[in-house]
């Protein structure tokens, strides 16, 4: 499904398949509104997510000002790779671009939280999570916890029009 470019809405940019499913879950969550937000075609790496970025995504960011962006990639236990990726971000854009992922990648969430459970199913578990910025839950796994900055501030965006909740 796609979005109205003139309304608020948020396009996922996913690394891979693993981070494809995980957002397909969470867009699947009961009260998520489906109609805000588009799950753009996976590449293979993160490296090539900024490629697309800058060459595509920047300048539709720049057209379409009710846009958001989530770039959703592995960190590859690299501490510096949030930094890198923002450094791609243009200043004018910061407030409309994020960054979410797993510390090492998904598939080791998977194993470490129970090798059974689907990433869509992940991903439905951290929308839940997403509307009470208090409870934790999963978002406090020591392999997503660094997203713990960056999911506030995306929260706080996207929350007036992304999620149906009382």
């Amino acid at each position: 499904m796609s979005c109205n470019k003139y309304e608020d809405h948020i396009l996922i940019f996913p690394e891979d398949e693993a981070n494809s499913k995980i957002a397909l879950g969470f867009v699947l969550c009961s009260y998520v509104r489906e109609d805000k937000v588009q799950i753009l075609p996976y590449t293979k790496g993160w490296k090539k997510v900024i490629e697309k970025f800058k060459s595509y995504h920047i300048p539709q960011l720049k057209k379409y000002i009710s846009r958001r962006l989530l770039l959703l990639i592995d960190f590859d236990n690299d501490l510096n790779r949030l930094s890198k990726v923002k450094s791609e971000v243009p200043e004018d854009l910061m407030d409309r671009v994020f960054i979410l992922g797993t510390k090492t990648e998904p598939e080791k969430l998977k194993q470490a939280i129970n090798p059974i459970r689907s990433f869509e199913n992940i991903g439905k578990k951290l929308a839940d999570e997403c509307v009470d910025l208090e409870n934790g839950g999963l978002w406090e796994h020591e392999l997503i916890i660094i997203n713990k900055h960056e999911r506030k501030r995306l929260i706080e965006e996207v929350r007036p029009f992304l999620f149906d909740v009382i």
